[in-house]
C-alpha cells in the first residue's frame, strides 16, 4: 500500500495510530535522515499491523465498528506519523509529542549540496527559491510550486517531481497479525524488530486502553502532573501497572485485556485516592516528603491493592504503623529492584490468600524476614556512601521524625518544618578530606552526612568539626545527641575520622532499630494519623527538597530536558546482577532506552561517582557523562540537532 493511501485511510479512520506509552519520539535529525532515505529509495522498513477486537463500538481509528476491529500500527508509528506530519503540515489525530520535530522541513534544489533536507533557517532560506517547503510541495504538487517559485530549469522540476513520487507513491509492505493476545504480539514484534526499540506489554496495553477510552492518556498524565507538583515524580509505566494491580490483583499488563473503559476509569480514580492516602501517611509519619527520598515506589502499588481489598485505612494507628514498617524494609533492602513483576505477584498472592488484614500484613513482613533472615539493622548497614544508597532515606527519615535540630540555628528539623528546605551537610568537610587524600567513598559515607536548614551549611563552610561542634554543644544543650554526633572532642579531629564514623554508625543503628521496633509494635513515631485530604490540598502542600550542589544540578538538568520536550531521566536507576540479584551500582540519572527511545545507546549522568560506578555503567551498556554541560552537549548534537 502506498503512502498516500495510508494517510487517507488514517483520515478516514480505517487505520489507527495508537497512543502508545512513548508517543512520538523522533528528533529532527531522525526525520531528516528518514526523508532523505525515502527520496533516495533506500530501504525504510515495513509495517506491522495488529487487527484486534476493540471491544467497543465507539473506538477511534476503527473502520468496521460492526465487527469491532481496530487496525493498530504496531511497528511503524514513528515513520507513518512523520509522513503524515510532513505531508499534511500538521500533526495526525491523537498525536502526542513535539510537532516541531517534523514541521517546517525544507528541500534544497541545488544538486551540488550533499544535504537535501534541512529544517527552516531564515538566514539561508528566506527569499531563496532554491529551498522549498516539503509540506507545500507534497500538498500542491511539483508543477504548481515550480511555477509559483518562478523557476525555469528542468533539473529543479525533475527533483521536485522525484520527491513527490518518492514519498506519496512509496509502497510499504505490511504484515498483519490477527487472533493474538498482547503477550504474543509483543513477542512477534520484538522478534522482527530485534535491532530497534523494544515494545513491551505496557506499550500495547496502553494502545488497547486508548482505543477503548480515548481520554485515558490525558487522564494519566494529569494524575502524574498533580503528584509531580507535590514533589513526587512517578513515571507512566508505574502508574499503569498500579492501575492494573488495583483492578485485577495481577502485576502483568496482559491482565488489562479484560478491563473495559468504565472499569479502567474507576480503577484510576481509586488508585489515585489510595496513593494520596499513602503519601500523606508516609509524609506525616516518616517525613519522606519528595521523590529524592521516597524510594521503593513499587511497594506503594502493593499497599494500594491492600487498601482496595480492605476498604481503606480503618484500623487506626496500629495498622498504619505496621504497614509503614513493611514499607521501610522494602526501601532498605530493594524488595522490587530485581524481578519486579514476579516479586509483585508474590506479594499480591499473600494479600489474596490471607484471611484478614492482620494476616495480610504479617504475611508481607514474614516474606521479607524469610528472605533477609533478620530485619534488624547493624552498624555496617550505614557504611554505604552517597545519596543513592538505599539507607540514605533512612538517615533523612530519622532526621525528620526524631528530635534532630539544626547545628547553627537550633531549629527542629521535623516534618512540621514547612518553610525551609533541608540541605545536605558533610560534618567533616569534603574539600579538606579530599586534601588529606581520602577517597570519595570515605568522604561521602552516610555517617558523615547531616541535614541542616537552608543557609547553615554555607555558614559552617569547610571548618573542621572541632571548630564548630563545641560551639553548638555549649550553646544548645543536647543538640549533638539530636544529630547522633559523638560528644567526645577527640573524635572531632581529622586524624580520628574513622573512629568518628564508627561511633556515629552505632548511634544511628540504635536509633533506627528503635524506630523500626516502634512501628512493628503498632505505634507511630509521633502518634500522628492524618485524615485524608482533598486532591487539591495534596498538590498545594509545601514540598521539602533535599538540596546539595549535585542534587540542584540534577534537578536543573531535568528541568532543562522538560523545556526541550525531552523525557526526564530515571533517578537512582539501579543496576542489578540478574544472576545473583545483587545491586551493582546506582546511577544518578539514567535513560535506559536512550534520551529519545530508539536513538542512541542507554545514557547516564554520573556526578562525582567513583570508578566502580562508572565501570558498572559501562558493563551494563550505558554511555555516561560526568557533568551536566557535557551531557547537554551530547543531547544537543543528537536529540536536539537542528
Amino acid at each position: 500500500m502506498d503512502v498516500a493511501t495510508i494517510l487517507n485511510l488514517i483520515d478516514a479512520g480505517e487505520y489507527g495510530l495508537p497512543e502508545f506509552q512513548r508517543g512520538y519520539v523522533w528528533s529532527r535529525e531522525q526525520v531528516r535522515r528518514f526523508m532523505s532515505s525515502m527520496y533516495h529509495g533506500n530501504p525504510v522498513g515495513s509495517l506491522l499491523i495488529w487487527v484486534a477486537d476493540a471491544g467497543a463500538s465507539d473506538v477511534r481509528g476503527n473502520g468496521d465498528s460492526s465487527v469491532g476491529n481496530i487496525r493498530l500500527i504496531v511497528d511503524g508509528q514513528q515513520r507513518i506519523t512523520t509522513l503524515y506530519g510532513v505531508r499534511r503540515g500538521e500533526a495526525p489525530p491523537f498525536f502526542r509529542g513535539n510537532p516541531n520535530s517534523f514541521l517546517n522541513l525544507y528541500f534544497n534544489l541545488d544538486a551540488a549540496r550533499g544535504e537535501e533536507f534541512e529544517f527552516y533557517g531564515p538566514v539561508r532560506m528566506r527569499d531563496n527559491p532554491r529551498w522549498v517547503s516539503v509540506s507545500e510541495l507534497l500538498q500542491k504538487g511539483a508543477v504548481r510550486v515550480f511555477r509559483e517559485k518562478g523557476l525555469d530549469d528542468d533539473e529543479a522540476l525533475y527533483r521536485m517531481n522525484r520527491l513527490v513520487e518518492s514519498v506519496l507513491k512509496r509502497n510499504f509492505h505490511s504484515e498483519t497479525i490477527t487472533d493474538r493476545n498482547l503477550d504474543e504480539v509483543v513477542h512477534i514484534f520484538n522478534e522482527v524488530n530485534s535491532g530497534g526499540t523494544k515494545l513491551n506489554a505496557a506499550d500495547l496495553a496502553m494502545a488497547k486502553i486508548s482505543v477503548l477510552r480515548p481520554s485515558a492518556r490525558d487522564e494519566l498524565d494529569a494524575c502524574l502532573q498533580r503528584w509531580r507538583e507535590s514533589g513526587f515524580d512517578f513515571d507512566f509505566n508505574w502508574l499503569l501497572r498500579g492501575i492494573t494491580i488495583l483492578i485485577t490483583g495481577d502485576a502483568r499488563f496482559r491482565a488489562l485485556e479484560s478491563v473495559d473503559s468504565e472499569a479502567f476509569g474507576e480503577g484510576l480514580r481509586q488508585f489515585s485516592n489510595h496513593i494520596d492516602d499513602l503519601l500523606l501517611q508516609i509524609r506525616a509519619n516518616l517525613g519522606l516528603d519528595n521523590s529524592s527520598v521516597l524510594r521503593s515506589e513499587f511497594a506503594l502499588l502493593v499497599l494500594a491493592r491492600y487498601l482496595k481489598l480492605n476498604g481503606g485505612l480503618r484500623q487506626g494507628e496500629a495498622e498504619i504503623a505496621r504497614l509503614l514498617y513493611w514499607y521501610i524494609h522494602c526501601v532498605l533492602w530493594g524488595r522490587y529492584s530485581g524481578a519486579t513483576e514476579a516479586r509483585l505477584n508474590q506479594d499480591l498472592a499473600i494479600l489474596r490468600d490471607a484471611d484478614n488484614r492482620e494476616g495480610q500484613i504479617s504475611g508481607l513482613v514474614e516474606a521479607l524476614r524469610n528472605e533477609r533472615g533478620t530485619l534488624s539493622l547493624f552498624a555496617q548497614d550505614f557504611y554505604g556512601s552517597w545519596r543513592n544508597n538505599r539507607f540514605y532515606p533512612l538517615l533523612y527519615l530519622l532526621t525528620r521524625v526524631g528530635r534532630a535540630r539544626d547545628l547553627k540555628k537550633n531549629i527542629p528539623l521535623s516534618m512540621d518544618l514547612l518553610n525551609s528546605p533541608l540541605e545536605l551537610h558533610h560534618i567533616f568537610p569534603k574539600s579538606r578530606l579530599y586534601a588529606m587524600g581520602r577517597n570519595r567513598r570515605d568522604v561521602n559515607t552516610l555517617a558523615n552526612f547531616a541535614f541542616l536548614v537552608e543557609g547553615s551549611n554555607k555558614s559552617i563552610g569547610n571548618r573542621w568539626p572541632a571548630d564548630y561542634l563545641e560551639e553548638a554543644d555549649n550553646k544548645f544543650a543536647g543538640i549533638l545527641e539530636s544529630q547522633w554526633i559523638p560528644k567526645d572532642p577527640e573524635l572531632w579531629n581529622p586524624e580520628n575520622y574513622d573512629l568518628f564514623l564508627q561511633k556515629r554508625r552505632e548511634h544511628l543503628t540504635r536509633s533506627a532499630n528503635f524506630l523500626l521496633e516502634t512501628l512493628a509494635s503498632g505505634r507511630l513515631p509521633q502518634g500522628n494519623m492524618w485524615p485524608r485530604l482533598a486532591e487539591s490540598q495534596l498538590a498545594t502542600r509545601p514540598v521539602h527538597m533535599v538540596s546539595d550542589e549535585e542534587e540542584r544540578a540534577l534537578l536543573e538538568c531535568q528541568l532543562w530536558l522538560e523545556e526541550h520536550g525531552l523525557p526526564h531521566g530515571e533517578s537512582r536507576h539501579e543496576l542489578i546482577d540478574t544472576a545473583s540479584g545483587d545491586l551493582m551500582a546506582t546511577l544518578d540519572l539514567a535513560w535506559p532506552e536512550g534520551v529519545q527511545e530508539g536513538l542512541g545507546h542507554p545514557v547516564a549522568l554520573l556526578l562525582e561517582e567513583d570508578d566502580e560506578t562508572r565501570y558498572a555503567a559501562q558493563q551494563f551498556g550505558f554511555r555516561y557523562f560526568t557533568s551536566v554541560p557535557e551531557f547537554q552537549h551530547y543531547v544537543k548534537q543528537t536529540a536536539l540537532a537542528e
